[in-house]
């Protein structure tokens, strides 16, 4: 009987333990629950005229009870090859190119429009928001961006 008993303990705590979330994954689920109400991230669509030089704006909003972390490297990607309509002057922004506040962070993303076409740029954005207990790091958020070449 103390055999079987101990067997079936053991049995008990290996079903326990292959079915139980690693911290790590429980963590990364957490995350991913909250990253709806954790940030926003807004574009605004740009348009310019073919040989104009313009922007496009990126705001990453914290959520109710968060704040932009500015202590975290903060960085933003262009990750679309070569795109039809415009030259970006520069592709890579580490966190200097953020213009912070508590409730937000802002970056302009200047490009030069060379042909007539309407597209979207995919970039990426890295950073980190924090409430009293907690911060968050998000590391290569997809960013969609509209522009329109006339």
């Amino acid at each position: 009987m103390r055999n079987t008993l101990g067997l079936h303990i053991v049995a008990a705590l290996f079903a326990f333990a292959c079915t139980a979330q690693s911290p790590t994954a429980a963590g990364q689920e957490a995350a991913a629950d909250k990253k709806e109400t954790t940030f926003v991230i807004d574009t605004q669509p740009a348009e310019a005229k073919v040989g104009d030089k313009s922007t496009l704006k990126v705001t990453i909003k914290p959520g109710t009870g968060y704040k932009w972390n500015e202590n975290f490297p903060a960085a933003f990607k262009i990750v679309t090859e070569a795109p039809k309509s415009v030259v970006f002057q520069r592709r890579d922004f580490d966190k200097t190119a953020f213009q912070t506040e508590a409730k937000q962070a802002t970056l302009s993303v200047p490009f030069d429009a060379t042909a007539a076409n309407e597209e979207t740029i995919d970039a990426t954005a890295t950073f980190s928001v924090c409430n009293d207990e907690t911060c968050l790091i998000y590391r290569n958020e997809k960013v969609a961006m509209k522009v329109k070449v006339r």
